[in-house]
């Protein structure tokens, strides 16, 4: 259980048009697909049970390609080695599926569509065999499209989406950069994850242009390219993981926590958090804390009196044993720390907060998962209230909340 907690804490808070859809300032909950009769269907509660998971890889198949096809071949086959491992170790939380997408002015082709990846066969040079332009918008808006409509009406899904080229874009006739791009900004709300793996031309200039900020640039060298998907296989690994660590926990999640949790993932998908490393990618603490590890503490807000009426305080009182009436301190699983009342200020705060350091610092056993301290009923804010709470930044078994993180890295302290 320790490790599932971990993984969450690491990611969950980490904080991605030629159709027919809405695009609002936040995610769009599944309306479901219309049937023959004319009616929504909506996903049943046992159909959606499991978190299907849906791997698609959009690869470039012009002429250029040939310089490193071999090694492109290995590449898919070692991402699509990865997913087969995910769907078996998680198989009882979700259901993996993988579509590979080749194109060139020849054809977008649908070569495996959601298909369970134990029925994918490995990739060879008689069925990967480069040629012809890039239709790069074209492979994008088709691919993105369809799949966007089949999976209106379940709620219960995740989608890891990469284009992989080593060249403009040339020969599309159905989309745009304004529609491609449009596309990907909707789907990332809808907490789609995008990245984009590139050589031989401005990688990053390209996937900007296309709202992707998950970028890998590398050579157009057979070392380079085969150690790029490797890159591309941990990432999707580590996604199936944190997909199921979120799942345990948070059970009971609505579909906006869900698409939130997806969307803060998204931004650091390529990156190796390890413990230790100087980064703070394995110490975030999310809000949507249901259950605690055996060795993790909840570190919450409270009041000068101790009445743990609303917010985080609440929760700590109902699910991990902080008592009415104590203003700060250890209290069951739950760590309380005074931000709000007529005796405490911003100095009081600080001082309390060294205090609980001293405390974190005396069970190194432990990890404490800090709220966002007084950024509720206090007031505060993330940037008034994270340098108050800097002494923790060094103490490895201290996690904060993404909000804070980015306040310190922009102090420099990490």
């Amino acid at each position: 259980m320790t490790q599932k907690i971990w993984r969450i804490k690491n990611n969950a808070l980490y904080l991605r048009q030629n159709d027919t859809f809405n695009i609002s300032n936040g995610p769009r909950r599944p309306i479901g697909d219309r049937g023959a009769n004319g009616q929504r269907s909506m996903k049943t509660k046992e159909s959606s049970s499991k978190t299907k998971v849906y791997n698609v890889i959009i690869m470039d198949r012009s002429g250029s390609m040939w310089d490193i096809q071999r090694p492109a071949i290995q590449g898919f086959n070692e991402v699509l080695g990865g997913v087969k491992a995910s769907a078996r170790k998680y198989a009882d939380t979700q259901e993996q599926y993988i579509s590979l997408v080749l194109f060139d002015s020849s054809a977008v082709e649908f070569v495996h569509w959601n298909a369970d990846p134990e029925s994918v066969p490995i990739l060879t040079s008689k069925t990967y065999v480069p040629g012809a332009a890039t239709p790069l918008y074209d492979a994008m808006g088709k691919t993105l499209t369809r799949l966007e409509k089949e999976l209106r009406g379940d709620e219960n899904h995740s989608v890891v989406v990469t284009v992989i080229t080593d060249g403009y874009e040339n020969d599309s006739h159905e989309y745009n950069l304004a529609s491609v791009r449009a596309l990907v900004e909707h789907l990332k709300d809808e907490g789609w994850s995008f990245a984009y793996m590139g050589t031989d031309h401005d990688v990053q200039g390209v996937s900007v242009s296309l709202s992707i900020t998950n970028v890998i640039k590398f050579e157009k060298t057979e070392a380079e390219t085969i150690e790029t998907f490797r890159k591309e296989r941990r990432a999707r690994e580590r996604w199936a993981a944190e997909e199921n660590a979120f799942n345990l926990a948070c059970p009971e999640a609505t579909y906006e926590e869900r698409v939130r949790s997806k969307k803060e993932r998204a931004m650091h998908f390529y990156m190796d958090p390890v413990p230790g490393d100087g980064t703070f990618y394995g110490r975030i603490a999310t809000d949507l804390i249901r259950r605690l590890g055996n060795n993790e503490v909840f570190v919450f807000g409270s009041n000068d009196r101790g009445l743990h009426n609303g917010g985080a305080a609440q929760k700590a009182v109902r699910s991990f044993g902080a008592q009415m009436g104590v203003a700060e301190g250890p209290q069951g699983q739950s760590y309380a720390i005074p931000t709000v009342g007529a005796s405490i200020g911003p100095e009081e705060i600080r001082a309390a907060f060294r205090r609980f350091v001293d405390y974190a610092k005396a069970h190194p056993e432990k990890v404490f998962l800090v709220t966002a301290l007084g950024c509720g009923h206090g007031g505060y804010t993330a940037e008034t209230m994270a340098p108050l709470l800097a002494d923790g930044v060094p103490v490895e078994n201290i996690h904060f909340p993404y909000d804070f993180w980015k306040v310190y890295e922009g102090m420099g302290l990490v």
